[in-house]
């Protein structure tokens, strides 16, 4: 019943903070997201780096035959 004393700033105030953690959740969100993709794009270089060098040993073992 309390609840019903709060007055309009505080009510604003409440909803700002709400607000603000749901700002710094997504924050959270996209930095994790941003570290996945980072992680792939490593792994995708990592990937065609790997196949650059078994293109150059298949064409050294096609002309070594």
């Amino acid at each position: 019943m309390a609840k019903n004393n709060i007055s309009p700033s505080q009510k604003n105030r409440h909803k700002n903070l709400k607000i603000i953690h749901k700002i710094i959740e997504i924050n959270n969100n996209l930095n994790v997201l941003n570290a996945k993709v980072r992680r792939l794009e490593n792994r995708v270089s990592q990937l065609e780096n790997e196949e650059k060098h078994l293109s150059q040993k298949i064409m050294q073992l096609t002309n070594y035959w």
